[in-house]
């Protein structure tokens, strides 16, 4: 994809919708561009060239430091959670650090990585807007292309509205780019969601079946993420979301979910979600741990229903690098481990849980230590982390992103080329069983899991079976909010999973932040617990956004 990213910056105008920082990566892109758009969109081609820049929102660094679905976006919505936090001996950093995403510490002035996501995700439905205005004034001999064209750009105008208003609640609402949408207020949920639900429908019956080239949305994507839209509005309706952090506009709160008719959503996401588990094609990978592995892209495919796509056409910042195992990046392929788990994320995981020992690691030793091993994975080699030790609790850093020894590439050793999912079939399998649970089928729902488990049992049934009965509670919906962090750790899953459930609160005061069977690094909680308010559960406009547009309206508690 990223190949022909630098002929996709083709309007000026366009791409510098809601995007305020004159400095930016973003805007130097655009300026550089010596292509107009009334040099562009005069044939099929330029369509399918626009709709790869349309895409390339979701992983291309040039837009901003990689505020993309490859770590900013990530960091977002995985960090400040019960599963992970900025490690406390850093500190806040300074205002654009990844530390104030995972200390609750972001403001306005001190805005960490949300410029750029903001900056990202307007971007992407600037270039969905700009392609659907322009489509209809070209003639294409072949109709279905055109319709598959239109149906994707419409689908990604959806997915990054839906991405922005998980992170700010009610949004600017974007479907056009005309001048005045420069200065939009912001839309209330409703309306917000409203439009996501008629792109995501509206784009189905013209999506292909399967993917015409890597990393695009199918017919079986856009249900899965109808699917997750619907599980998402039902359950912050049922556990009262909105009412947590009311934004008042016209004497409405417009982050608020009242409006949500939770059992037809759950109904409706359980059609979707049934369809793509039957039908779809996509399967769990044979291996949890192929899963993130840059030498392991063809098994990915089977089971990534979408996904951040990377190659090695240049140098990148390693995707998901705040995942990768505490080590020495030029020499063991390892990072600094900004991000640290908690000890309770560790304890969720049976010792015979492959994912546990994939994803909760102690460090990559430096390439001199007699504990220092190598693996091949598809004809390269990895280090292997040393495996995590409950009784030195000190020792934990997160290894599921997997980094090549620096020698396999020509490309500098802190970049790299994972694929990061979005969405994979294993999320499918949860939310199936969310939506069977939800709808009174609780032994259907417990069924489903057991896949999970069986691939982290590496297929032994009777692994399986005890994995099973050690992760057995009685209230379904904790077994599977748990089995959704052990499974999605990372991810970008966790903090809408906790808000939508109304467990952010109890989550992060869960965490034990005294004691040494705890660990050093549960320290890093402390400061999450200070700066955690109710208000939190949305992000703050930053104050470059609401400098240009005098129309957006604060969140609550900045």
């Amino acid at each position: 994809m990223k190949s022909i990213i630098s002929i996709i910056t083709i309007s000026v105008s366009s791409m510098l919708l809601f995007s305020c920082n004159k400095n930016s990566e973003f805007l130097r892109e655009n300026m550089q561009s010596n292509t107009s758009t009334e040099d562009f969109y005069k044939t099929p081609n330029d369509f399918e060239i626009a709709l790869t820049g349309a895409y390339a929102a979701i992983s291309n660094g040039r837009l901003t430091n990689h505020d993309d679905f490859t770590r900013g976006i990530l960091i977002a919505q995985a960090a400040g959670t019960d599963e992970l936090a900025a490690r406390f001996d850093w500190g806040d950093g300074d205002p654009s650090s990844m530390s104030r995403l995972g200390r609750l510490s972001v403001t306005p002035l001190t805005p960490s990585y949300l410029p750029g996501i903001w900056q990202v995700l307007y971007a992407g439905i600037n270039r969905a807007n700009l392609l659907l205005e322009r489509i209809d004034g070209v003639d294409f001999p072949d109709a279905v292309q055109k319709k598959r064209i239109i149906a994707e750009a419409k689908f990604l105008r959806g997915f990054y509205h839906f991405y922005a208003s998980m992170l700010w609640g009610g949004i600017p609402l974007v479907t056009s780019t005309a001048k005045e949408k420069w200065t939009a207020p912001r839309s209330s949920v409703e309306e917000v969601y409203n439009q996501i639900e008629a792109d995501f429908t509206t784009a189905l019956p013209d999506l292909a079946l399967a993917p015409t080239t890597l990393g695009r949305a199918t017919r079986y994507t856009a249900e899965a993420f109808l699917s997750k839209m619907y599980i998402y509005l039902a359950s912050c309706k049922e556990h009262h979301v909105g009412d947590l952090a009311p934004l008042m506009a016209d004497g409405k709160n417009i982050n608020g979910f009242d409006w949500v008719d939770a059992p037809s959503a759950w109904q409706k996401a359980d059609g979707f979600v049934q369809d793509v588990f039957q039908n779809s094609g996509y399967r769990l990978a044979d291996s949890y741990s192929d899963l993130f592995y840059p030498t392991t892209k063809g098994e990915q495919y089977n089971e990534f229903l979408f996904e951040s796509e990377s190659e090695q056409v240049e140098a990148w910042y390693l995707p998901g690098d705040f995942l990768v195992a505490e080590g020495d990046w030029p020499t063991n392929g390892g990072s600094g481990a900004p991000m640290r788990p908690s000890h309770e994320l560790a304890m969720k995981y049976s010792t015979a849980d492959l994912r546990y020992q994939h994803n909760i690691v102690r460090y990559i030793p430096f390439t001199n230590d007699p504990l220092f091993k190598i693996e091949k994975k598809g004809g390269k080699d990895f280090a292997i982390p040393l495996a995590f030790d409950p009784s030195q609790p000190d020792f934990i850093s997160i290894g599921k992103v997997r980094q090549t020894m620096p020698y396999e590439y020509t490309i500098p050793a802190w970049a790299g080329v994972q694929n990061i999912p979005i969405l994979r079939f294993a999320e499918v399998i949860l939310f199936y069983a969310e939506t069977r649970f939800k709808l009174g089928d609780e032994a259907t729902a417990r069924e489903l899991l057991y896949n999970l488990r069986l691939r982290a049992a590496g297929g032994v049934a009777t692994v399986a079976d005890q994995l099973t009965a050690d992760y057995r509670n009685t209230d379904f919906m904790m077994e599977l909010m748990d089995e959704r962090s052990r499974e999605l750790v990372g991810e970008g899953q966790r903090r809408a999973d906790l808000i939508r459930n109304g467990m952010y609160k109890s989550s992060l005061f869960g965490i034990q932040t005294e004691g040494a069977q705890y660990g050093y690094f549960n320290q890093s909680w402390k400061a999450i617990q200070e700066n955690y308010a109710d208000y939190k559960i949305w992000y703050p406009i930053v104050q470059d956004e609401l400098s240009v547009n005098p129309n957006l309206l604060q969140n609550p508690g900045y």
